[in-house]
């Protein structure tokens, strides 16, 4: 009986030292960096900022949100997440399946409150951060080990979907309304097509981009091809718009002017 209760004890003393445990692992990396790790962040790097960036503001578009506190979100949060993760490999910011969720839970709850949109999302990601800390703390991703293969398959799949209808109006150039449904937005890219009320421009872009994607993958395939692709589109619309003084298709800077400056958090608003 000792001896049951001896394991139990040290079984429990095992758990808590997992419980509430704050990690710094940034830490004993330091110890041990070196010129060649800085080498390879400053490449990894450089590509992160050149695909992170116009994919932030891609995922603006879908929240439906100014393109600046997301971008803010990807830097800040990467920067700060980076110093508590303890693999090399991981991913922190805006992502397809989380913007669809934001960008539904912010269209839901408009017109309850009184709040903006961006304010209704801040409010989500504090919540969504408290939860997450909280989550981290009693070292709940044990959990995610019992999750079946049939349902991130099944989640993984439905994502791309929404994704996938989301995006059709950007491709065939056309304006939709905000919070549209995926059967909806399906609908109206057929009817669109139909009717050729598309862009020729939006769709001839977006056709080349997947071509030259799809180029790279099968003849260098350890060249990143995203890198690639967003690099010579943005030097092709660069030459364009110096040669044109009209240019038919739309431009980051439509979205409304970028500034480099350091974010400024106002507070909350704490009404009914």
């Amino acid at each position: 009986k000792m001896s049951e209760v001896s394991e139990l004890k040290d079984e429990m003393v095992a758990i808590g030292s997992h419980l509430f445990r704050v990690r710094f692992p940034f830490v004993s990396e330091l110890k041990r960096y070196s010129w060649g790790k800085l080498r390879s962040d400053l490449v990894a790097g450089a590509t992160l900022t050149l695909v992170s960036i116009p994919q932030a503001i891609g995922f603006a578009l879908i929240l439906n949100l100014p393109p600046q506190p997301v971008i803010a979100a990807v830097i800040i949060g990467g920067f700060v997440g980076a110093l508590f993760f303890s693999s090399h490999h991981h991913v922190f910011g805006p992502t397809s399946s989380i913007s669809l969720i934001v960008a539904a839970t912010v269209a839901a709850n408009r017109g309850l409150t009184t709040l903006e949109p961006l304010e209704i999302a801040i409010y989500l990601a504090v919540l969504i951060g408290l939860v997450q800390l909280l989550a981290g703390l009693l070292n709940f991703g044990e959990i995610t080990k019992f999750i079946s293969r049939s349902v991130v398959v099944g989640y993984s799949s439905a994502i791309g979907l929404l994704l996938i209808g989301r995006q059709l109006h950007n491709l065939l150039g056309y304006e939709v309304g905000p919070g549209q449904s995926f059967f909806t937005n399906v609908t109206q890219a057929v009817l669109n097509l139909s009717t050729l009320r598309i862009n020729v421009w939006s769709v001839g872009i977006g056709v080349a981009t997947l071509l030259l994607f799809e180029l790279v993958r099968r003849l260098r395939p350890s060249w990143p091809e995203a890198l690639i692709g967003l690099a010579v589109m943005g030097i092709a619309a660069k030459v364009y718009t110096v040669c044109a003084t009209d240019v038919p298709f739309r431009l980051v800077r439509d979205e409304g002017s970028l500034q480099a400056v350091l974010p400024v958090f106002s507070g909350f608003h704490f009404g009914p």
